[in-house]
């Protein structure tokens, strides 16, 4: 197992893109929140920054899964590949 990792023969990168699909959606989702408190507390009309927050609250948490989505495409892709080189050597 460790020289299979050592040789980059096994991928560990699928394992951290769910990792960081929940770090960014509660990213995404604190940059709504803060860009909403900044405008209701505007001094000079914050109604575009809580528009805009609500729309990160909504729309983040799907930018950020099709971003991790494409990752994992990649490597499987990656797998695919590699399997089908075994095969047809």
């Amino acid at each position: 197992m460790f020289s299979k990792l050592l040789n980059f023969d096994e991928m560990v990168t699928p394992f951290f893109v769910k990792i960081i699909y929940w770090l960014g959606v509660v990213g995404v989702i604190l940059t709504g929140l803060l860009t909403i408190i900044q405008g209701v507390n505007s001094h000079y009309g914050g109604g575009a920054q809580v528009i805009g927050g609500v729309l990160t609250i909504l729309f983040g948490p799907f930018l950020v899964r099709i971003y991790c989505e494409l990752v994992i495409v990649i490597f499987e892709i990656h797998k695919v590949l590699v399997e089908l080189n075994r095969k047809t050597k």
